[in-house]
């Protein structure tokens, strides 16, 4: 990820994002990548898309990062089997040599597609009440290895 390409994100995706013409508040969680931290990012995200950012510490994705902690890796694998029963339709293509071609993009994109549209709103919504991320969440709702880190102090 560069720079340039962060401000091509924001401007075709982020600028785009249901609400944002009206410049309704959001919530952008990040990590501290020298692209999401730039001077130029940050002050674009403010003026323009009304944007709050939060930056999640170095080695804490796991833990504070709510795709990551609740829904990433399920999404991931309704993907993943996508691909599979694609590969096993016969769709794919091959050169003349006998290799693979690549998937497109279009193609990979509606993978994607699906497999947010399947993935529950419920567990979204509480990945981020898991995660502390949800303003005025109690500390009980905190998903358990985030709970204990006061207490022991090490990562899991």
């Amino acid at each position: 990820m560069t720079t340039a390409l962060m401000q091509t994100w924001m401007e075709k995706v982020w600028q785009t994002r249901p609400g944002s013409i009206f410049r309704n508040p959001a919530l952008l969680i990040y990590d501290r990548h020298s692209s999401h931290t730039h001077q130029d990012t940050e002050k674009k995200l403010q003026q323009h898309h009304a944007t709050m950012s939060h930056y999640i510490p170095g080695g804490m994705t796991s833990l504070l990062q709510p795709c990551d902690v609740s829904w990433n890796k399920s999404m991931k694998n309704r993907a993943r089997a996508s691909r599979e029963k694609w590969l096993e339709s016969g769709e794919e293509q091959f050169t003349k040599t006998g290799k693979r071609k690549r998937v497109s993009n279009d193609t990979i994109a509606a993978w994607v597609v699906v497999a947010w549209e399947e993935t529950p709103r419920e567990m979204v919504s509480l990945s981020f009440v898991k995660c502390g991320s949800n303003p005025g969440a109690s500390a009980e709702r905190l998903h358990s290895p985030l709970k204990a880190l006061p207490e022991t102090g090490e990562l899991p």
